[in-house]
């Protein structure tokens, strides 16, 4: 339950409840709470401000020790200890967690030796003060570094702490004043009341004031946390309503009411009261927070004449006027000269470090608050120059000083901020730079942690792509010297997805989409690539690279050796395209696609019905289909490239259908050097499948009409593929005659011996190059048949040159009782190989 005040200054009135909260600037952090301070409280204080905390831990420990028969005087100075304890993790971060472990075992270990001690209230309220502490460090830890949500959450934890001890504290209070109430004058069992009263106060301020933590943990500006200080404005009022004027909490109260009115649009009622408390309130600790309070809000608005007369207040040695003084001069930089804003900022940088190095880890935490305090917190509204400006000059002096390790780290923090407050185009330039830093230093992995969330994050931003490449490029390094890792294999491929399917129309993207092409189809994974090619080409919002990506989704798919997969990858690519657009995309880049979908929606369909009918061998029924289909498209409004591909296509079906005058009647409008290289790759070897069903006597009259130039032969025969290079001598052998093509298709077996689509090539060739030869065609092709699954076209082809070769050499019964035997074992699905074998059979 909250806790109630007792006495007669509350009059039975609730002071706080644990579900207020309240916006307050970053100087609030400064205040804590303290029981009333003698000579020994300000002798420790004054050690601890100096760095001496050791010293003040021991010093301590020495003097409970001189009193170790009085239990009263135990407890104050375990009280003593455990607060120096807390000030000593405060200001070392390293040891932090140590001290505070160390804070709570001086409490449990007096709550065992002297568990009735009248005095257990009041370490019970230090308790809840470290833990408060602990919270107030957090908070400083969290404002430095906004983004490190885990913090935040430990933050909220000691809050919650804090109220569990203070609430349990209040409710043992109530169980000990009716006897302290009855004790006389001489002294008894218990505290006295009117100190236990007192207490209770002591403890509700310390509540409100972990509360104010947990409200500047609120996002700023929310409805929450203006609900939130609606709700302290009244609390507070109610509360000053039923004191009396000589209350010695009321103008901590007023202070943290003021706070809230700076939330509530009431600035001026605010600065009014807290300028009257910096110069009159009775407390020292009152009068510095409220004038760091009123310097926070004035130097924010660029009213540093009044804020500078406030600092006159706050005594110099103090870390509070050190910091009061860095948020004027980073608010004074704005209307400084640009050639005097380096120089100014180099100063505000080494104040920084300065309170850091004086005052310990806590204070510098709350330095580097104000140094990203101008950074907005906000999509809405845009970062502040200044912040981003001092950063870049820390980040100098550190590269400067070689300091690489403090250099990345800020980069990192500001990345954190930025991309939290969702600016992107910001982050994913500091981010870059901070991974660059660490490619620099060959930490490749850090690279990619650092960068890759921040470009997937943001994608939409025009850095995106070109700073994704970082990430590719710091992944083939990983790869090159862990190259059988499987996880960073399948990174560097999510990482190489992502680019095509983020920014397919980047420019950034065409280096990624060559090393798409050497991954995948280097490992022969041309099926994987497809699907790749075909997101991209249904992303993309630029014809241009739609045009681009179709003729290399047309190369790859000529690779694909079994007709499964390319029917396969036909029908992905129709889905896709003809799917809706991806419904994640902002309204107008979903238009821009669709429009661009409607600009390439011949080439689209050209690709389909070329790659249909390379797919397999076609039927005439559906040869004649696909050029009903091509005579609706509006070809002659393509680019020349394009309109030979509907050429070839024509050629094709002509030469399959073995219409050699179709072929040349369309002769002269033929050039397939206009066509790309890589097309011209995969047009060769259906071609010559064609050719080879014609009448030998004619192959060479088809390659004439066909334009199978040198130059194209060439070409083939160079490729890095050995079946294309079999196709390339099998052209040669009809340009300049068959003993050019032997001898190349030879060695070609030779070097593979295993591989049957060569050796088919060559069977082929042996096939046309005479009667002599014809013995040699057959013996590879039964060769074949045997080493070749069932059913396969492969083992089709051998077969049907098998029988082929016995019908040239006169053995007619021969080949149709090998054609009729197959018919009669083997379920023959393609209806192209079914009719060829039964006109055998005949």
């Amino acid at each position: 339950m909250p806790l109630e005040i007792a006495g007669p200054w509350h009059r039975g009135d609730r002071y706080v409840r644990q579900c207020c909260s309240i916006v307050v600037m970053l100087s609030c952090l400064g205040s804590c709470p303290l029981l009333a301070e003698d000579a020994e409280d300000r002798t420790l204080r004054a050690m601890q401000q100096m760095g001496l905390t050791t010293s003040a831990i021991e010093y301590a420990r020495t003097r409970r020790d001189l009193v170790a028969t009085d239990s009263n005087q135990q407890a104050k100075w375990t009280q003593r200890i455990m607060e120096c304890y807390a000030q000593a993790a405060v200001r070392e971060a390293a040891q932090a967690t140590e001290y505070w472990a160390d804070s709570q075992a001086e409490y449990r270990k007096f709550a065992q030796e002297f568990p009735s001690s009248p005095r257990l209230p009041w370490l019970k309220w230090q308790l809840a003060r470290c833990d408060f502490l602990h919270a107030q460090s957090a908070l400083a830890s969290f404002l430095a570094a906004p983004a490190n949500t885990q913090i935040r959450e430990e933050a909220l934890g000691l809050v919650r702490a804090v109220a569990r001890l203070l609430e349990e504290l209040e409710e043992d209070i109530k169980r000990r004043l009716p006897l302290a109430a009855r004790q006389n004058a001489l002294g008894g069992a218990e505290a006295p009341a009117e100190e236990l009263h007192e207490l209770s106060v002591d403890g509700a301020l310390l509540l409100c004031e972990a509360l104010l933590i947990r409200a500047r943990l609120y996002e700023a500006n929310s409805s929450d946390r203006i609900a939130a200080a609606t709700m302290v404005d009244a609390q507070a009022s109610d509360v000053l309503s039923r004191t009396e004027q000589d209350w010695q909490s009321r103008q901590p109260l007023r202070v943290a009411q003021a706070a809230s009115w700076l939330d509530l649009g009431r600035a001026p009622e605010a600065l009014l009261v807290l300028e009257e408390l910096a110069r009159e309130a009775p407390l020292e600790t009152t009068r510095t927070r409220a004038a760091t309070l009123a310097i926070a809000h004035l130097s924010t608005h660029q009213e540093n004449s009044r804020a500078q007369s406030l600092l006159t207040l706050l005594p110099a040695t103090d870390p509070e006027f050190e910091l009061a003084s860095l948020q004027i001069e980073i608010s004074e930089l704005q209307s400084l000269p640009e050639d005097r804003r380096e120089a100014a900022m180099s100063q505000i940088l080494a104040r920084a470090k300065h309170i850091g190095l004086q005052f310990g880890d806590y204070w510098r935490n709350r330095a580097d608050a104000l140094l990203l305090g101008s950074v907005a917190t906000t999509e809405n509204t845009p970062a502040s120059s200044t912040a981003l400006q001092l950063m870049a000059v820390e980040v100098r002096q550190l590269l400067a000083a070689e300091n690489l390790a403090d250099a990345q780290a800020k980069l990192v923090q500001y990345r954190d901020i930025e991309s939290a407050a969702g600016r992107g185009g910001n982050a994913i330039k500091i981010a870059s730079q901070a991974a660059a830093l660490y490619a620099r230093q060959g930490q490749w992995a850090r690279a990619v942690q650092v960068l890759q969330p921040t470009t997937q994050k943001f994608s939409s931003e025009p850095a995106a792509a070109e700073a994704h490449l970082l990430v590719l490029a710091s992944l083939q390094r990983l790869l090159q010297a862990s190259p059988a890792d499987p996880q960073l294999a399948r990174q560097y491929e999510q990482g190489l997805k992502e680019q095509l399917e983020l920014w397919p129309d980047a420019e950034a993207t065409q280096k990624p989409l060559a090393w798409s092409v050497l991954w995948w189809a280097g490992q022969q994974r041309h099926a994987e690539l497809l699907q790749l090619l075909t997101a991209r080409l249904t992303r993309s919002a630029d014809a241009a690279v739609v045009k681009e990506t179709l003729w290399l989704w047309l190369e790859q798919f000529g690779v694909l050796a079994q007709s499964e997969q390319r029917l396969a990858a036909l029908d992905a690519l129709k889905t896709a395209w003809d799917g809706p657009v991806d419904g994640s995309r902002a309204p107008s880049a979903a238009h821009a696609v669709s429009e661009v979908r409607n600009a390439t929606s011949v080439n689209v369909e050209l690709t389909r019905l070329f790659a249909s009918e390379i797919a397999r061998l076609s039927t005439p029924e559906e040869q004649q289909q696909r050029l009903r289909a091509l005579a609706k498209l509006s070809v002659a409004e393509l680019s020349s490239d394009w309109q030979q591909l509907a050429i070839a296509l024509r050629l094709l079906v002509a030469v399959r259908s073995q219409t050699l005058n179709t072929v040349a009647q369309i002769a002269d409008q033929w050039q397939p050097l206009g066509l790309p290289a890589g097309i011209r790759v995969v047009l060769a070897p259906p071609l010559v499948d064609a050719i080879d069903e014609t009448p030998a006597e004619q192959h060479v009259e088809w390659a004439r009409q066909l334009k199978l130039a040198e130059d194209w032969s060439s070409e083939l025969i160079h490729h890095s593929n050995t079946l294309t290079q079999a196709i390339g001598q099998r052209l040669a052998g009809w340009l300049q005659g068959p003993s050019s093509s032997l001898e190349g298709l030879t060695e070609l077996t030779e070097q593979a011996p295993r591989d049957a689509n060569l050796q088919m090539q060559l069977a082929q060739a042996l096939a046309e190059s005479g009667e002599a030869r014809w013995q040699d065609s057959s013996n590879i092709a039964r060769r074949v048949i045997v080493g070749t699954q069932a059913g396969s076209p492969l083992n089709y082809a051998a077969r049907w040159r098998l029988i082929r070769n016995l019908q040239a050499g006169g053995d007619a019964d021969k080949a149709r009782e090998a054609a009729q035997l197959l018919l009669a074992t083997q379920r023959i699905d393609d209806p192209v190989w079914q009719a060829r074998f039964e006109s055998a059979a005949k």
